[in-house]
């Protein structure tokens, strides 16, 4: 005999009440978070308060020579007058707008999460759930993530980011392996990143450095605070130093053929056995599922209840393998215990499913029977039969007043033992899993190693093909976790030069550049340094590289200081006026700049 199960939908109106705040889970997962505050956790919920700790840039850090502007006692006039400068200013101030960078744009599914690579070769992984609004909620669907990056002096110029800091009277500078820029939107309104979660970034860059240099030189990951107008340090940069312009296509007519061959073969071998080892490490400890945040029912979401009370007769089983059947049991046991356990149990169709409500009210008000399967702690996906057609529904579980607070409630007791779970596994694996990387890198190092020796000893035999010399350029990739959006720099502070002077800036006609932005750039240092003018400023420069110093006019010309300029300063006696010529051209483009800065 047919059995029928009604299902109705759209009950009786839902309350407006406003949606729950989003709990702050930051400070289980992050110990590090710079979050300056947090909700209070529900009585409930376990979760361990850590306090923030905030790391500045100190002089301590800082470890090599370089360039910069240096704000020495008795200046009192200057450093307030180049005070109230930057009072007037945003902290970040592209000097020139038409000529900064763009973003890149791409869109992630926000449930899933994804990957980007940028032309650079820079690559960016976004997890799945990784964002939430200003109210704290979760977001879902296409999110828009803008994305950009900065390499060299020109631009850090154009970006208006200061690359300096003060401490202790003095201006240090950050010499930079690579910064970038990430942010996301939702329907054109800005997200951040949902407590616990972190973006994946391998940055590709450069550094300068000796040739000999075979390890990668202390730099640090620095995270830009606008509001305190300073870059807050963050982790020590995982940095790799990267081989450059070596042509590792096998071409059988190369005299290298051979050479080349076994050297690739050998790291495709120790990629695969890295691979397999820490994929054995990771297998090796049950992975958790995440609790869901429950869903709250809103007075315009579409819902349905399930008119019955005896799940057992409603399952139908009839499509389902033996293996699938005691899932569906399962299932079935777990949602009695949600409709024993809250007065109103309503459902909507989640986003993921193909079918609109308003097919799902047309075509589905009545069923010969439902199969059941959980999918996560939140979702489940309902077969709804009729006849002999079966159609796949995924589901959320929504509520509404106390039902909702006691979901709630139990979801944050839930996630505060499943972070303290997640941090011990981490710590479990984190060693193995270090050790299988030191030991494939040392196997790595060493085919390298030999495959370099392969390559000199068939130069010396008059085969000149890739230089060795091309082997040791110094490309780099910075690899670190963003805990949140925002400016990132890969970077090491640097002290001011030892040659101080007191410089005025003029064109060729005498007239002064005074109250405006200077730029100054010693070219063995991969940075840029900016400065206000007066007729009395006290100014650093590295007398034993070569610098440049430009200006950018009220006409948005640049006016330019060149290397050979500076060569020309002989043992200056305290002050010195800087001659500068005012290139004309109007500036446009980053190209422009470029052009004219000679870069």
């Amino acid at each position: 005999m047919k059995n029928n199960y009604i299902i109705k939908l759209n009950p009786k109106k839902l309350s407006s009440e406003d949606i729950a705040r989003h709990q702050d889970f930051d400070a289980l997962l992050q110990q590090f978070e710079t979050e300056k505050t947090t909700q209070p956790a529900p009585k409930t919920a376990k979760i361990r308060r850590m306090r923030p700790m905030y790391f500045y840039i100190g002089a301590a850090a800082a470890a090599m020579i370089g360039l910069l502007i240096y704000f020495t006692a008795g200046v009192d006039d200057y450093a307030q007058k180049a005070e109230q400068f930057y009072a007037s200013r945003d902290y970040v101030a592209p000097p020139i707008e038409s000529a900064k960078a763009e973003f890149a744009s791409y869109k992630i599914d926000a449930n899933q999460g994804g990957v980007y690579n940028y032309r650079s070769g820079s690559r960016v992984v976004v997890p799945a759930s990784a964002f939430v609004n200003d109210r704290g909620e979760l977001v879902e669907g296409d999110v828009e993530i803008k994305y950009r990056e900065f390499h060299d002096y020109v631009d850090f110029f154009l970006s208006g980011i200061p690359m300096t800091y003060d401490s202790a009277g003095v201006t240090y500078t950050l010499e930079s392996a690579g910064m970038m820029e990430i942010y996301a939107e939702k329907d054109g309104q800005k997200v951040r990143m949902a407590p616990g979660k972190t973006i994946d970034v391998e940055l590709h860059s450069a550094i300068n450095a000796p040739a000999h240099l075979n390890v990668p030189p202390d730099y640090n990951i620095y995270k830009l605070d606008d509001e305190k107008r300073n870059w807050i340090y963050r982790e020590i940069d995982n940095m790799e130093l990267v081989r450059e312009d070596i042509d590792l296509t096998l071409d059988k007519g190369d005299p290298m053929y051979e050479v080349k061959k076994s050297y690739t073969v050998q790291l495709d071998l120790l990629a695969v056995k890295e691979a397999n080892e820490l994929a054995k490490i990771e297998a090796s400890e049950p992975k958790l599922e995440e609790p869901l945040k429950p869903k709250k029912a809103t007075k315009s979401d579409h819902v349905f209840n399930l008119d019955f009370n005896d799940l057992s007769a409603a399952i139908d089983d009839r499509f389902l393998s033996d293996s699938e059947k005691g899932e569906a049991k399962r299932a079935e046991r777990d949602l009695a215990g949600l409709y024993q356990e809250y007065e109103q149990m309503l459902w909507k169709i989640s986003s993921k499913s193909s079918i609109s409500p308003s097919q799902f009210a047309n075509q589905f008000g009545e069923v010969d029977g439902i199969t059941i399967k959980k999918i996560n702690s939140r979702d489940y996906e309902f077969t709804l039969i009729n006849g002999d057609a079966a159609t796949k529904v995924i589901v959320n579980p929504v509520l509404t007043g106390k039902d909702y607070d006691k979901a709630l409630a139990t979801f944050n007791q839930k996630f505060a033992q499943y972070s303290d779970k997640i941090a011990l596994r981490e710590e479990v694996l984190s060693g193995k899993k270090m050790a299988i990387k030191n030991r494939i890198a040392a196997e790595r190092q060493e085919a390298e190693a030999a495959f370099e020796s392969q390559l000199a000893a068939m130069q010396n035999k008059g085969n000149n093909h890739q230089a060795v010399d091309h082997i040791i350029k110094r490309k780099v990739v910075n690899r670190f976790k963003a805990t949140e959006m925002g400016i990132w720099n890969c970077d090491r502070p640097i002290p001011p030069a030892e040659q101080r002077i007191r410089a005025s800036f003029a064109d060729k006609d005498g007239s002064k550049f005074d109250g405006r932005m200077a730029y100054l750039v010693d070219k063995s240092r991969n940075t840029v340094s900016q400065f206000y003018t007066t007729d009395d400023t006290p100014m650093n420069y590295n007398k034993n590289s070569d610098n440049l110093l430009w200006m950018v006019t009220k006409e948005n010309k640049i006016a330019v200081f060149r290397p050979e300029d500076f060569k020309r300063i002989n043992k200056p006696k305290g002050s010195y006026e800087f001659e500068l010529t005012v290139i004309d051209r109007e500036i446009k483009s980053e190209a422009d700049v470029r052009e004219v800065l000679h870069f």
